[in-house]
């Protein structure tokens, strides 16, 4: 009897210690295995990340707002491209960034595509009007508001500086009069300091992106080269010492003298077009525009070293030695690349 409860023993013992070695191993053999498998899912992720593209994209109306190297979805309405790391995407949005260049080349193919005219503004011709106040907010005066009127609005914002916004405009008018072909204009008709910024649809309608744009830094630059600061609208004609124009006598040092003791020594008013000393053909219109033509290609020039000697391209550089418009140029410059580079990025 006792060498069978011996034997029981023995065998029981036995069981146990194969029971133990075995889940042992196997539980050692299924981390292995998990861990394994674990690396690989994690190689796999990584992987995958490795192998997604980065996606940068901005919306648009229509593809003619797609730089060359961007692809239009006209179903979500956005340009858009892709890269494989953030060292490609560079490289790309600085190629997209010199298509910028081209902008001023566009500008000077069309020779005269800021011409001002003067927009009918009676009843029928005005859509709406807005005060501006700070911080660039526009609330409606007269007329009936419309999204289309907030955007170019935005258009328009983005690109002034929020100082000359807040300080020197007051009023922004649409108008849709199909007879005027203008697109845009400023002005200070009371010469109160205080201008007004009138956008024609009927221009703006059928203008590409870029003239728009291009207008619209155009008549900027009227108000950051005419207003309060550069020109005293009290003093008379008679009594001016340096250049008088319907906003008043220019400062010694304003741009506007500069420019024209630079430029326009000697003559004033239209001059015959000469490729070589106008930007443009409306740039030979008078002195204000010449400046405000010049300003438009100091901003959408590529850099100081891609202008030309000549009259015309000395015009553009001397607008470098202004620390202020280089810092306005580089802000106007970062919403027009916000525009094309399109920096914001969707995905990666």
């Amino acid at each position: 009897m006792k060498k069978i409860i011996y034997y029981v023993v023995f065998v029981t013992v036995l069981l146990g210690v194969y029971l133990f070695i075995t889940g042992f191993f196997t539980n050692k053999f299924n981390n292995l295995v998990g861990d394994a498998e674990g690396q690989a899912d994690t190689r796999q992720r990584e992987g995958d990340v490795e192998n997604e593209m980065i996606v940068y994209e901005t919306d648009a109306e229509s593809a003619d707002e797609c730089s060359s190297y961007e692809t239009f979805d006209s179903e979500n309405m956005v340009c858009s491209f892709e890269c494989n790391d953030e060292n490609e995407c560079k490289l790309i949005q600085n190629e997209i960034d010199n298509e910028l260049s081209t902008w001023a080349d566009d500008l000077a193919e069309d020779k005269g595509p800021v011409e001002e005219k003067n927009i009918a503004s009676d009843d029928k011709s005005l859509k709406a009007e807005y005060t501006v106040s700070t911080g660039e907010k526009i609330t409606l005066k007269e007329g009936k508001d419309d999204d289309k009127y907030q955007k170019i609005w935005e258009e328009i914002s983005e690109l002034s500086p929020d100082t000359l916004s807040n300080k020197f405009i007051e009023t922004y008018q649409i108008f849709d009069n199909k007879d005027d072909d203008t697109l845009a204009f400023v002005d200070d008709e009371d010469q109160n300091g205080k201008w007004r910024v009138a956008v024609n649809l009927a221009g703006y309608n059928t203008s590409t992106a870029k003239e728009n744009k291009a207008t619209f830094i155009h008549e900027l630059g009227h108000i950051i080269t005419l207003n309060s600061d550069q020109v005293n609208p009290n003093i008379t004609k008679t009594s001016c010492k340096t250049f008088y124009l319907d906003e008043g006598c220019t400062n010694t040092n304003s741009y506007l003298n500069n420019f024209k003791k630079l430029f326009w020594v000697g003559t004033t008013g239209e001059q015959t077009f000469n490729q070589n000393k106008f930007v443009t053909e409306y740039a030979a219109t008078n002195e204000v525009e010449d400046l405000a033509e010049s300003f438009a290609f100091f901003v959408l020039s590529k850099d100081r070293e891609s202008l030309g000697h000549d009259d015309k391209g000395e015009k553009v550089r001397s607008f470098f030695e202004y620390p202020e418009l280089v810092a306005i140029r580089n802000s106007m410059r970062s919403v027009l690349s916000q525009d094309i580079v399109r920096a914001r990025k969707l995905s990666q």
